[in-house]
């Protein structure tokens, strides 16, 4: 049979039919690739003892990689995989963020007024604290108390009004306005404020205005459910312990929820949308007002390989759990690492996941190697060094060896790889002290995750 069409035109069409193909190859290969790097990637760090949890990488919202390692009970013998059930933590600031601009956008509040007009018996110090104030960190409300009995109030439940009453008690740091300081705080009386003006429990409007409609039914309210992980704290030996239990009323709208990967990937896709809130007010909060911190949001580069890149995230933590939620979005770039064991450091997994994406290589990392010290040698280094602002990093000796602790997390068990300079086994860092004077050293520098930290002593 003789063809219709001319001899160019069949040739145009194979042509482009060569270009298609070729272009579905590359992606499939690109994809290959990615996929490959990031299981080498993380089955060395999972071998190293510094991973367990899921992992999701995606773009355009296909997934390119998406794996568990470890176990989600280790009683049980379940392994994490990508249905288990995380708990969040201050994940949860970025939901929460959400409903208020949501409440903002129908005109049911103003961001720029006082919480005082939103919430009944209102401390008159907060007079001046706008709603804009908490959504950033602004506030002047204290972060949170870290002393012995925090592992306890972290069990205890709590009614919004409590923890209003709580906070209302304390002075505030600074004048609204003036500085950053993360405080949890300020988004449980933002959880307040959301119920006051809907007159609905938080978890309630937090299902009707983004889980339910985005079908996020793996994610809620709580530490309940067939599929959620049991939460750990790395050992020494290579193992893990179960961590202390943790009351979700007490991080309320902070921190409280529980979500999966799968889940979390369509939150992050819905961001890309009109669906929840127009891309302009999206925009505003992905727009730093101070610290790298916009409205519920952080907007700051995680690593050396990202730092070319427009990234906006949020990390939390609660007893037991570690997580982190990386958008890339210039380059339509997700990456989710949820982990049920709390000394994980997920940036650096996600920092190391994104050099992959763009092309970087991966860090493996690699533990140090002990030599012996006598006991009187690490007493230089005994002593309080200035993390951060209302944040210590604490060292102090047995025998040879180093415990240290920053804030409120658990203490870390160091060893001798040099005169001066300690690693851990239980997580991916090394320390080491410099500037003697007067019998104790005045500077500590800490590479975690491949990023490096110095903190000066505070006594």
């Amino acid at each position: 049979m003789t063809s219709r069409f001319p001899a160019h035109a069949r040739a145009i069409v194979i042509l482009c039919c060569s270009i298609v193909g070729a272009g579905a190859w590359l992606a499939y290969r690109a994809h290959t690739q990615v996929a490959r790097a990031a299981a080498t990637y993380l089955d060395a760090v999972f071998a190293a003892g510094y991973f367990s949890g899921t992992a999701l990488i995606a773009r355009d919202g296909r997934i390119l990689f998406e794996r568990g390692y470890g176990q989600a009970d280790h009683e049980r013998g379940t392994l994490n995989d990508a249905q288990t059930v995380f708990q969040i933590g201050s994940i949860t600031k970025t939901f929460t963020a959400t409903l208020v601009m949501q409440l903002a956008e129908q005109g049911k509040l103003d961001t720029g007024a006082s919480v005082c007009d939103y919430l009944q018996d209102c401390p008159a110090h907060w007079r001046s604290i706008t709603i804009a104030h908490l959504l950033s960190h602004t506030s002047g409300m204290p972060a949170d108390r870290v002393d012995d009995t925090y592992l306890q109030r972290m069990q205890e439940q709590a009614t919004p009004g409590q923890l209003l009453r709580e906070s209302g008690q304390q002075p505030l740091d600074f004048e609204p306005g003036a500085e950053f300081r993360y405080s949890n705080a300020g988004y449980n009386t933002l959880g307040a404020v959301i119920e006051q003006v809907t007159r609905k429990p938080y978890a309630e409007v937090l299902r009707e205005n983004i889980l339910d409609p985005l079908d996020m039914q793996a994610s809620g309210i709580g530490t309940s459910g067939p599929a959620l992980a049991r939460g750990y704290v790395a050992n020494d030996a290579g193992g893990a312990d179960l961590a202390p239990d943790f009351e979700p009323t007490r991080a309320y709208a902070a921190g409280a929820m529980y979500s999966t990967v799968a889940d979390l990937l369509r939150w992050d896709q819905a961001l890309y949308t009109d669906r929840l809130l127009p891309q302009q007010v999206l925009e505003r909060m992905w727009t730093p007002v101070r610290e790298h911190y916009g409205l519920g949001w952080g907007v700051r580069a995680i690593s050396q390989a990202t730092a070319g890149h427009r990234q906006v995230m949020h990390g939390g933590r609660v007893p037991g759990f570690i997580a982190g939620l990386f958008r890339f979005p210039d380059d339509r770039v997700t990456i989710i690492v949820l982990s049920n064991v709390v000394n994980t450091n997920v940036e650096d997994v996600a920092g190391n996941l994104a050099a992959i994406v763009f092309g970087q290589p991966a860090r493996i990392p690699t533990h140090g190697r002990r030599i012996r010290l006598d006991a009187r040698a690490v007493e230089p280094f005994v002593g309080r060094y200035r993390w951060a602002p209302g944040i210590t990093l604490e060292f102090s000796a047995e025998g040879d060896e180093l415990l240290a602790r920053l804030g409120n997390q658990p203490p870390v068990r160091l060893y001798p790889e040099a005169a001066t300079k300690f690693f851990a086994l239980s997580l991916d860092a090394q320390v080491w002290f410099d500037d003697l004077h007067d019998g104790k050293t005045q500077r500590v520098t800490v590479r975690y995750g491949g990023e490096h930290y110095e903190a000066p002593r505070e006594r």
